[in-house]
């Protein structure tokens, strides 16, 4: 039980993802005169995606509705944070690929970085592509989307794993209490 309607909440999450990359694209469409839309789009919308299974995660273990409401966009916001921040506090010999994959494993701060990246290029009146690279730690755009693609990943897994261990202690108890029953 706990596994499809995780399952089918995910799904629901994932289409008003999808949804709502439409408008973030048009909005894109039209203040980029230099990159194309649909590069960051597409980390709009695998952050979207990414966050959804960490909210269905966080679901998981968070049985209240109203603090359920609370906790997610909190937690987009706080992910963000070091995204955001990542540019003016580090040093020069801090900011590396590494270091930027580790921020990029909370998908706020990797729609932040990709986005601060966007911003920089369109300034310089150049274009952001997939080959560009990131000032001083020359880090692919790309490499932005597939840790994106990977938090999906990893954060769906986790909460798969997470809704059989919940299905299965719910089996485990009904069990119980049947033989219980029959003493």
């Amino acid at each position: 039980r706990c596994y499809h309607n995780g399952l089918a909440w995910l799904l629901s999450s994932v289409l008003w993802s999808t949804l709502s990359t439409v408008p973030c694209a048009l909005l894109l469409a039209v203040t980029c005169k230099y990159t194309q839309w649909y590069f960051p789009s597409i980390g709009v919308l695998l952050c979207g995606f990414s966050l959804s299974s960490l909210a269905l995660l966080l679901g998981i273990y968070i049985s209240k509705p109203d603090k359920l409401v609370l906790t997610i966009p909190t937690m987009a916001f706080i992910t963000a944070i070091p995204g955001l921040l990542y540019f003016e506090l580090a040093f020069d010999v801090q900011r590396s690929t590494l270091n930027e994959c580790i921020i990029c494993l909370l998908p706020s701060s990797a729609l932040a970085l990709l986005l601060r990246n966007l911003c920089g290029q369109e300034a310089l009146q150049a274009a952001l592509t997939m080959d560009s690279k990131a000032d001083v730690s020359n880090t692919k755009m790309e490499m932005y989307l597939y840790m994106l693609l990977f938090d999906f990943c990893i954060y769906t897994a986790c909460a798969v794993e997470a809704m059989r261990r919940c299905d299965n202690k719910r089996l485990q108890v009904q069990w119980k209490h049947r033989e219980d029953a029959y003493r």
